[in-house]
Formats: structure tokens, sequence, C-alpha cells
């Protein structure tokens, strides 16, 4: 446990107080007893013996650090300085929730008890372990919403005069939610009385400035920490825990072991946060940024965006309706205005919000007319209460469905097409990237609202596309979260601006590799097939389509799933764009370039589509127009023929479709072509 700083006035305070303080002794080791049981250590060494203990009164589990002291008016400070820590109310920083000063006559010692939250995610060194285990780069919109949250909490606790010096990776805590919380906030008193059996360690101080050895700690003291942090962050996928720390000791001390760092670092991330990094873990202090430079940063601002940063508002709201607002939903869950008043009533506590939605999710299941039972007021409650509760995974869930649900009945003017409610989307996918469930919910939502034309031009602009390529480049082994996220983008870039966007961020390569992936999945398959027929409207996407042997995947996608009806329509469209206005693809179509290639070809596919389908006209139109675009190269006409596609299929279909003028056109044409191939094949070898 590392310590904070406090100021004179606050030393003179103590000295008054410990005259009117009762001897430490007086807290007795009974009362901690009776109250906590030790469920088991998980660190002993300097500063102190770290467990987990259950308070009995509410079987919860809690970490209980214990520290030796051996000077008794230190442990009297301490507790007065201890009733700063519990007065500490912010969501990323760590609840402190009791103390006590205990005498053990075993160890003739004294010994300082804090209690506090227990976080069985670990911390931010766990996450950087496996990042270093995985050999990956931590994404550097991960490292974003860390930065705005760290900086959050320690803009709290310097606000209140508090100093923490003691940031790192291990002092990092990880929410459920995904959200940091900085601990470890310690009894100053204590941990600078050279009089306490605690020892500061090499592991302890590598993350201090280099100002700390000589004198105080500052703020600027924990932003040089933080900046460690970041650094480290950064370079997970190339030092271990255990070489950062030797690195990060041998580049306070040579200029260029810190340049040689940096510069591995601006291969993998943005010239924005190597600046950053590179003014907080300046040697000198005062050269180092301020909290309000620190504000005034864009790139901080933009991590800031990131952060809940209403959390603490909605905090001091649960304190105070935490007795009259907050009630489990027992009864009238099939009563929907009922469940909205209490989503309305419990709006600040999300176990309950929680519960209302899910409730809510199964009126709308079941009840195919509950969407005229919400008007535009309780639509809006709905998108705050998702706000409101930004980090939770199940409110998340349960309201995106419900959101969705209602979207499929809504009138163009309705609140849920507007930016102050789709602006949630991307708050949501960017809080929940690593939750599949979160993510699969929140694209359908985009889904859902794409078919307005309004609401897709909103969805884009406030980064929709990109939310969702990152879902599929996160999650590329979730077949139904790829299957949604490509139809998401076939409907939104139907906008030709749209497509634009699409293009840029290369989302042709997305849907190539979830259609690689995923060639078994015919829900993929099929609209993996639906957002290239949009994407391919825009002629730099064939480099890329090609590169991923998108044709040579489509084909095999017909193969596998010949009885798919929308399947082998999608496919051909695909198939019929790319031949006409590109003859390397339609080559591929008939071949393959690898001679150990053992994927079907693509004419005796069409084929035996052909004949699965053949009553089908929408399928049949799709297969019929394929095989023109096909005819027009003599080569694979010259192969039609001698696969007897005239007779087999163009011919049959002719005679079956008479009546149907779109399958009638491109018939005869097609009929055209293979006879004058014929004709020109039989000049060729009488020549």
């Amino acid at each position: 446990m590392e310590s904070f700083e406090k100021g004179e006035d606050q030393k003179s305070a103590n000295k008054e107080n410990e005259k009117r303080m009762p001897s430490a002794t007086c807290v007795q080791g009974p009362s901690l007893k009776k109250l906590y049981s030790v469920v088991e250590c998980i660190s002993k060494g300097s500063p102190g013996t770290v467990y987990i203990v259950k308070d009995k009164r509410d079987s919860l589990n809690y970490v209980m650090k214990k520290i030796e002291c051996h000077d008794e008016s230190a442990a009297i400070k301490a507790f007065f300085e201890e009733m700063e820590l519990k007065r500490l109310d912010h969501p990323y920083v760590c609840s402190y929730k009791e103390f006590f000063v205990t005498y053990e006559k075993e160890d003739s010692s004294m010994f300082i008890n804090v209690i506090s939250d227990y976080f069985p995610d670990g911390s931010l060194q766990n996450l950087i372990q496996s990042y270093y285990e995985k050999e990956e780069i931590v994404p550097e919109k991960t490292i974003k919403k860390i930065l705005g949250e760290m900086f959050e909490s320690l803009h709290y606790i310097h606000d209140k005069g508090l100093i923490h010096r003691g940031i790192k990776p291990s002092n990092i805590f990880l929410k459920p939610t995904g959200a940091v919380v900085l601990g470890d906030l310690g009894v100053s008193t204590v941990m600078t009385d050279m009089r306490t059996n605690t020892r500061a360690t090499f592991k302890n101080t590598v993350y201090l400035g280099p100002e700390t050895q000589r004198g105080p700690h500052t703020e600027k003291s924990d932003f040089y920490s933080m900046g460690c942090v970041l650094l480290q962050l950064a370079t997970a996928s190339i030092y271990s825990p255990q070489t950062f720390t030797a690195r990060l000791k041998d580049l306070k001390e040579d200029p260029d072991v810190f340049n040689s760092i940096i510069d591995k670092v601006s291969q993998n991330y943005s010239k924005p946060f190597v600046s950053l990094l590179q003014s907080l873990l300046r040697s000198d202090p005062s050269s180092r940024p301020e909290a309000l430079e620190m504000e005034k940063n864009l790139y901080v601002k933009d991590c800031m965006v990131m952060v809940d940063s209403t959390q603490l508002d909605k905090r001091a709201r649960q304190t105070q309706t935490k007795s009259s607002q907050n009630y489990p939903l027992t009864e009238n869950r099939k009563n929907i205005y009922k469940v909205l008043e209490y989503i309305a009533d419990t709006i600040d506590h999300e176990e309950c919000v929680a519960d209302g939605l899910a409730a809510l999710a199964e009126i709308v299941r079941d009840d195919e007319k509950a969407h005229e039972q919400i008007d535009q007021q309780a639509r809006n409650l709905l998108s705050l209460a998702m706000w409101d509760n930004i980090f939770n995974k199940d409110v998340q869930i349960a309201g995106c469905y419900v959101l969705s649900n209602l979207v499929v009945y809504s009138e163009p003017n309705d609140i849920l097409f507007t930016p102050e409610v789709i602006t949630i989307l991307h708050k949501i996918m960017m809080s929940h990237e690593e939750n599949t469930d979160v993510q699969l919910a929140a694209v359908n939502l985009i889904l859902a609202l794409s078919a307005d034309e309004r609401a897709s031009r909103i969805i884009v602009q406030l980064g929709g596309i990109q939310d969702i390529l990152n879902a599929m480049r996160v999650s590329p082994f979730h077949a139904s979260l790829c299957a949604v996220s490509c139809m998401a983008l076939w409907s939104l870039t139907v906008q030709e601006e749209n497509l634009k966007i699409a293009s840029q961020n290369d989302a042709v390569k997305d849907v190539g590799k979830a259609l690689n992936t995923h060639k078994v999945s015919p829900e993929v398959c099929e609209a993996a097939a639906a957002a290239l027929v949009s994407l391919l409207l825009d002629d730099s996407c064939y480099e890329p389509f090609n590169e991923l042997d998108c044709v040579g995947n489509l084909v095999s996608a017909i193969a596998l799933h010949t009885k798919n009806a929308k399947v082998v329509r999608n496919c051909c469209k695909v198939l019929t764009t790319v031949v006409e206005a590109n003859e390397e693809c339609a080559f591929r179509f008939l071949t393959s370039d690898n001679p150990n290639d053992e994927n079907p070809t693509g004419i005796p596919t069409l084929l035996e589509a052909y004949r699965f389908h053949k009553d089908d006209a929408m399928v049949v139109e799709a297969i019929v127009r394929l095989l023109l675009e096909l005819s027009t190269y003599d080569d694979i006409n010259v192969e039609m023929q001698a696969a007897l596609v005239g007779p087999l299929v163009l011919s049959e279909v002719h005679k079956r479709y008479k009546e149907n003028r779109d399958i009638m056109g491109p018939v005869e044409e097609a009929l055209d072509k293979l006879g004058a191939g014929v004709a020109r094949a039989q000049k060729s070898s009488s020549s």
C-alpha cells in the first residue's frame, strides 16, 4: 500500500486530535476478528500482508491490508487520515470500507488494518501480462479509455488535496464492467514513518518520478507514474512485466534507452499519444504538464469522451436515493406501465434498471402490440437509463433488444432516429469492446435503425461503420456477430456517402475475411455476399477483393449451401458484378490458379445449384445473369459449351419462364452468345 501526502494544516490538526484520541490499543483486535473472517492470504512482503476477507455481516469479500507499526503515535495519526480516505466517493477510485488499529500480543506489535473493495478480475498487471503472453499489441482505443479513467481519478484525489504516490499497474484494479479503478491509496503517516516495519522496494519505487528521491511528491509525480503505466501498456507485447521494470530504471538514467523505447512505441501508436507520453515522462517535473494543461490537451479530451464522467453525479444520487428508490421488481412484471415507472424510479441503480429492462424485453417479445404503449417520453427514458448505466452489460443488452423491437414499428419522426438517442450506440460499443453479447445487441440495433435514411446518415457520422468493423476485428470467430455486422454494412452502404467511408476503412477486407472464416455458416455467407454487392460499387474494393480470393470463397459458399436459396442468389449477384467488371475475377470463377486447390470450380457448382432451384424464379434469374456475363469471355464461352450450359440450363429456362421478362432477356442474350461462340470455334478449327 502506497501513500498520499497532505498539507501542514492537517498535521497540526492531527496533533490536536492526538491529545483527544484514546490510546490506539483501545481499539482491540477482537472487534476486527468478530466482523471479518480470513478467506486467504494473497501476498506478503513490503509494504504489508494482503488478505481476502469475508464480512460476516453481508457475506461479501473484501481486501484487508495489514501493516505492522511499532509507533503508537503514528497509528493515532493514521486513524484520522483514514477518516479522509473513507470520504472518497468516485467511480474510478477504490472505496475504503473500514479501518482498524490492532495490537497483537503474540507479535508484540501494533498493526494498521485497512478494509477496501475486492476486485476479483485482478489489476492492470494481469491485463498487461495477458497481452505479453499472447504477443499482442494493446489497442490504442483500450489505452485511451484507461487513460481517461485514470485522469478522472487523479483529478478527483488531487482536488481533495491528496497525492497517491504509488501508481503502478498492480494498484489499478479492473471492474467487471471493464473500467479501471485507482486503488491502494495509503495512510501517509504510516508509510512515511521510518519506524514502521515496511520497506520501500525497487519494484515499489521504479514507477515514481526521479524527483521523489530527493524531495517531496507533487501532483506532477503522480502524472509521471501515470506515464509509466501508459508506457507499459504500449510495450506490453514487447516486454514482460519483469523486464519492463528494469527498463524503467534504465530510461531514467539513460536518455538513449528512453528514445529507443519511444521509437518502438511510435511504430504502433499515434503521434499525439507518443507526444503525451514524452511530456509525462520528462525527468524535470517543472517541464511536465499540470492538470489544467492536461485538460486542454486534445488527445486527453478525446480520452475523456470515452469515459462516463457523469458517474460521479450518479453516485451522489445513489446515496441520496438508496433507501427510497432502490427496491426489487417483484410484482407487476407484466404491466408495461409499472415496469416503466420502476425504471424511472431506480434509474441510478444499475441492477434495478437491468431487471426492469429485462422485464420490458419479455413484454415486447411476447406482446406484438407492446410498442403502442411505449410513447416518445418512455422511449427517451429508456435511452437515458442506458446512458446512465453505460458500463452495465445487462442493461445494454436488454435495452438494445427493446429499442430494436420498437424501431420496427416507429414513424420517421420517432425520437429513436435522432442523434440524441443514436449517440449512445457508439458509447455502448466503445465501452464493451470485448463483450460479444453487447456488441451483437448493439449491431442489431444499428441494423434496425439503418432502414431509416436519416438515421443511417447519423449512425455513420457518429462512427457507426468504424464501430461495426472494430467489432468484427475484435471477435472474428463469432459467426453471429459477423453475420449481423455484414447485414448492417450492407444496409448502411446503400447510401453513396456511407459507401465511401466504408471503403476508406477497408470494410471489404473485413467482410472478405468473415466469408473465408465462416464459409460453413449460411447466415454469414448470405450476409457477407449482400455486403459485397454494395461495397463493390466502389472500384477501389476490387484489389483487396481479389487478394482475399473472394471469388473462390463465394463459389465454395454456393457448393457448401447449394440448397440454400438466399446464399445462392446473393453469391451469384456478387459474382455477376465482379465478372462483368474484372477479367481476373471471371477466370478465377472458372478455375483456381493453385493446382493444389481442392475447392469446387464455378460452372459445375452453378449447374448443381440450378438443379436444386429451377423452380425459384429469383434464384434462376441470378444464375442466368451470371451465365450471361461469363459468356462474354471467349475462353469461358468455350468451357460453357463443353459443359452443355446451353441445352442443360438456358434452353430449359427458356421453356419454363417464357412469361418472365426479367429472365427471358438475359437467357436469350446468353444463348445468342453461346451460339456465336460455337460459330467462332468452328471457324477457328476450320482455318
